[in-house]
């Protein structure tokens, strides 16, 4: 079962990621606005399809970097086939940053039981690495990376 402290920490992480998370989505492009489904021939028209044509030409790059958030409720956290939440229900998050050269680095969480694991209430999970391809052999890459847990 989880207790207050637990759940008022996950709250707190919960309210402290939001503006990160709202920050990036109002980073999104704007969408272009639909066209009309009834087609006309005059030049105004011609003239607009040929902007609508020109702005997706010089649409940006899109950045290097992607920063990404999951927030999950599951009835039962298990690692190993062994219940870290004493068959209880779990809160887990994670928030993920990539670079388009293949850098990732984590961090994901979950609340546990200290039935599960004595003086635990959470785990941390860290990790960092690399993803490359082998140029020699198409289709073949490879992952290097550290992974750690608290």
């Amino acid at each position: 079962m989880m207790s207050k402290q637990n759940a008022k920490k996950i709250v707190t992480s919960i309210l402290l990621a939001t503006p990160l998370i709202l920050g990036s989505l109002t980073a999104m492009a704007d969408e272009a606005p639909a066209e009309s489904a009834v087609p006309t021939d005059t030049a105004d028209n011609v003239k607009s399809q040929e902007n609508t044509e020109n702005a997706a030409e010089t649409k940006e790059p899109e950045p290097p970097w992607d920063l990404s958030f999951t927030l999950n409720f599951v009835s039962d956290y298990r690692a190993r086939g062994i219940s870290q939440t004493w068959l209880g229900p779990a809160v887990q998050a994670s928030v993920d940053l990539t670079h388009k050269n293949g850098f990732f680095a984590g961090v994901w969480a979950s609340t546990t039981s200290e039935d599960a694991t004595a003086g635990a209430y959470e785990e941390i999970d860290i990790y960092a690495g690399f993803n490359g391809d082998i140029p020699a052999v198409e289709g073949l890459g490879y992952t290097t990376g550290l992974y750690g847990y608290i």
